[in-house]
């Protein structure tokens, strides 16, 4: 009766090994699939798993990452910045959420990435580490950053001129206002904007 007990007890746990086996073979489909690269970090923020997307990414194999930490892949301001950012998610077990941040890949090139994870907890809530996923949105922030630099161009480009220039929206309301002689507006520039023609004049 002991000796049934005993092999039913080790199939139970060959059972659970093995459905685990095929837990992590889905696990390991599924990541190569994604066209995001998906990884995990302990409580110490060091990889302790990476699919192959950061060879796609950044150049490096997955086994190259593995004990490192992600700002190791940044340069010394990125990485003091996002070294903070982690240690108050780890402080507050809070996840990850939208964190951008540039790295630096094998051949020296510079990725913009998404970040985003959510804390690994054991059984009495103790921080075991995270899991999360990368997306590469370097071409959309180097967009952004381009718009951004065109703006502030053209706005230094209308502060010049000599006659004053306001854009207003069909509720009345002060866009832009801009001029080289700050008192045509009686006021600067900044305290137009948002308000409408009624509230000045």
């Amino acid at each position: 009766d002991e000796l049934a007990r005993l092999r039913q007890q080790v199939a139970e746990l060959e059972a659970r090994l093995e459905a685990r086996k095929q837990d992590e073979a889905r696990f390991r489909d599924l990541t190569l699939s994604l066209a995001d690269w998906v990884w995990e970090v302990d409580a110490e923020g060091r990889y302790t798993y990476s699919s192959g997307r950061v060879a796609d990414l950044l150049g490096f194999a997955p086994e190259e990452v593995l004990g490192k930490k992600p700002s190791s892949l940044m340069e010394p301001d990125e990485a003091a910045r996002v070294d903070a950012v982690f240690a108050d998610h780890v402080a507050r077990k809070a996840p990850i959420v939208d964190l951008v941040n540039w790295n630096v890949g094998r051949d020296g090139q510079h990725v913009c990435l998404l970040t985003n994870g959510a804390p690994i907890l054991d059984d009495h809530g103790e921080l075991l580490g995270y899991r999360g996923v990368d997306k590469d949105i370097t071409a959309s922030r180097r967009n952004s950053e381009r718009l951004e630099a065109s703006e502030r161009r053209m706005r230094a480009f209308l502060d010049t001129l000599p006659d004053v220039l306001v854009i207003v929206n069909e509720e009345g309301v002060y866009l832009e206002a801009h001029t080289a002689e700050e008192g045509l507006l009686y006021r600067q520039a900044e305290q137009l904007r948002g308000k409408r023609i009624e509230e000045l004049h």
